[in-house]
């Protein structure tokens, strides 16, 4: 299989296209008149679609300069069929050479995508810094996308699925495209609410655990003075998952078992795998910190 053979090709559908490919394939040997096919079609809606009003499903992308691969890392995100917002934040942390945002083709690859979409009922919303300069850290970036995201969905119930731009949903259960807010309703209210997925690099066998379902509302955030750390409202640890270190709360998290994601790293230019290994280098440094989180403190701040 090629490179490109690797990806999926995903079709611009609007909600009531999705509906009706569910009903039409679901049910192969039957031939609908079509008040029968629209009977089924809302049958079909009731039991599995939730309304943006009960709830919003969001994939939030951390990006800088992904020209290489974000097309097909948006288009990936359609494989979600109940998503309703895709939130890109731009951007190179001070710890790396870059600029407030991507120097490259990525602005005009999200222009082309925003006008691909925007008859099909997804809202796509590109940010960089609010004050221009690049982020101070990779949990300062990160955390600011949670906030703006709780700002943007307001009251109702919502998660954020966390997703770099060289990763790509799979689901394990065989299905092309996926339902989620129906399960995720369920588990929003539980005290198990952060949800976690195996990631995979591409063609391995290897994998790990990550938190990428954040329930907005129950601020759980990233740990400010140090990457790879997720913790609760009140700045417990809830998950450490550097690969040395990973701890979990179990009776925190729940895993999402019909999706996981590919990590497509090996795509990357040397000079973008360059700067991994040095990302890399990075976290090992922070691995022994203790300093208090300002998570609380800079929310008391902004306010």
């Amino acid at each position: 299989m090629s490179e490109e053979g690797s990806f999926k090709q995903v079709p611009y559908f609007d909600l009531n296209e999705r509906i009706y490919l569910e009903v039409i394939y679901g049910n192969p040997d039957r031939k609908f008149s079509k008040r029968q096919l629209e009977e089924e079609m809302q049958r079909f809606a009731d039991e599995w679609y939730i309304p943006q009003d009960k709830m919003k499903l969001c994939v939030a992308h951390c990006i800088y300069n992904e020209e290489k691969m974000l097309e097909k890392c948006l288009e990936n995100d359609l494989l979600i069929n109940d998503l309703d917002i895709i939130h890109i934040l731009d951007g190179a942390w001070e710890h790396f050479d870059g600029e407030a945002s991507s120097t490259d083709r990525t602005k005009e690859i999200i222009d082309k995508f925003i006008e691909k979409t925007k008859n099909i009922g997804i809202t796509i919303i590109y940010e960089t810094h609010p004050e221009n300069k690049k982020w101070a850290s990779e949990s300062e970036k990160r955390n600011y996308q949670l906030e703006r995201l709780k700002e943007i969905c307001g009251d109702v119930p919502s998660y954020a699925i966390v997703k770099d731009a060289d990763e790509f949903f799979h689901f394990t259960t065989g299905v092309k495209m996926l339902w989620l807010k129906k399960s995720l309703m369920e588990l929003y209210e539980t005290e198990n609410s952060l949800g976690m997925m195996k990631v995979h690099p591409y063609y391995s066998h290897v994998e790990f655990h990550s938190p990428r379902l954040f329930p907005l509302s129950k601020n759980f955030h990233y740990y400010t003075e140090k990457s790879m750390c997720v913790h609760d409202e009140n700045c417990d640890m809830v998950c450490d998952y550097n690969p040395t270190i990973h701890k979990v709360k179990t009776d925190k998290v729940f895993m999402m078992q019909p999706m996981v994601l590919i990590n497509h790293l090996h795509l990357r230019d040397d000079e973008r795998k360059h700067k991994k290994l040095e990302h890399v280098e990075f976290l090992e440094s922070q691995l022994e910190t203790t300093s208090p989180c300002k998570y609380i403190k800079n929310k008391n701040d902004q306010v």
